[in-house]
């Protein structure tokens, strides 16, 4: 489940709504796991859940009822959110004396001085040139860091292009876009859902970095959320420091690998000392120690 070119957060079976009652689609969800387990018996050595909501149902199973040989817990990631308010001065009001400034003084920048305006989704323009502009100003950040950012993947771009389409026909797509004129400086993907909104990604010109133009396109993500009415913006996963200015609370996931016989529980056992080697090799030589190991020795 997950962790490949693309993965989930917060991974679980779905269960249908048709059950009463909460334990019960629980129970559907854990008598679909044995299933799954039964049938993976005949293949498989290791059953791995990757990005599993750490209080969800399977992992609970997973860390509730497996021997220590049977089941290793890795990977735990952390998640941050913004709980809303009920109106976007009583959030900022919650964040730090500096951090309410520049805010402020960011956003007259950008709507007096430059005179600069908020479109969403394919306001002036095409969905498929508001998201060609999107990706494009992801790439320029993430090349200005040395890095080739998430969309140089055709077959992923592809995909993000025809889920665009698909949640701006359903309401879901939330494409905040700062523009100078036709021009797109600066954008965030999200998607609103139910009562929650998913921050996805966001890019903007290097030209417009006194703007801290990420800023300024969170606060009107986190904006846009509460005039909606909705409960959470959900940050997703990874602990970055800018997330931590915005979020209000964390949730978690992490990745199972549960062992299926005999065969199974031997590579468990070797993944557990792997693992334990790992951490010891980064204390001792830092974070990036495994990384370094790894591009000495491929294989491991």
């Amino acid at each position: 489940m997950g962790g490949r070119v693309v993965s989930g957060d917060r991974l679980d079976p779905v269960a249908t709504n048709d059950a009463p009652a909460s334990a019960e689609r629980e129970a559907l969800m854990i008598d679909a796991l044995s299933r799954a387990r039964a049938l993976a018996e005949r293949e498989a050595d290791l059953f791995r859940f990757a990005e599993l909501a750490a209080q969800g149902p399977v992992a609970r199973a997973l860390t509730d009822s497996s021997r220590a040989d049977e089941c290793l817990i890795r990977d735990r990631r952390t998640l941050p959110y913004v709980a809303l308010p009920d109106s976007f001065d009583t959030y900022l009001a919650g964040l730090s004396y500096n951090r309410r400034g520049l805010i402020r003084r960011k956003e007259r920048l950008a709507i007096q001085r430059h005179e600069l305006k908020w479109r969403t989704n394919d306001e002036g323009v095409s969905i498929e040139a508001a998201i060609e502009a999107f990706m494009g100003l992801h790439g320029q950040r993430w090349r200005l860091a040395g890095q080739a950012g998430n969309f140089t993947n055709a077959a992923f771009a592809t995909f993000i292009r025809r889920f665009t389409r698909i949640t701006l026909k359903r309401g879901w797509l939330r494409l905040h876009r700062l523009c100078d004129g036709d021009r797109t400086l600066a954008a965030m993907l999200v998607f609103h859902r139910g009562r929650r909104a998913y921050y996805y990604q966001s890019g903007w010109d290097p030209a417009i970095a006194e703007l801290s133009p990420g800023s300024l396109c969170l606060a009107r993500a986190i904006r846009t959320a509460i005039d909606e009415r909705l409960s959470v913006l959900d940050l997703l996963r990874g602990d970055e420091p800018y997330k931590r200015h915005w979020a209000t609370g964390c949730d978690e996931t992490l990745t199972a690998l549960e062992a299926i016989g005999m065969r199974g529980r031997a590579r468990l056992t070797v993944f557990s000392a792997k693992e334990r080697f790992k951490r010891g090799l980064c204390r001792v030589a830092g974070d990036d120690a495994w990384s370094r190991l790894r591009s000495w020795m491929p294989t491991w």
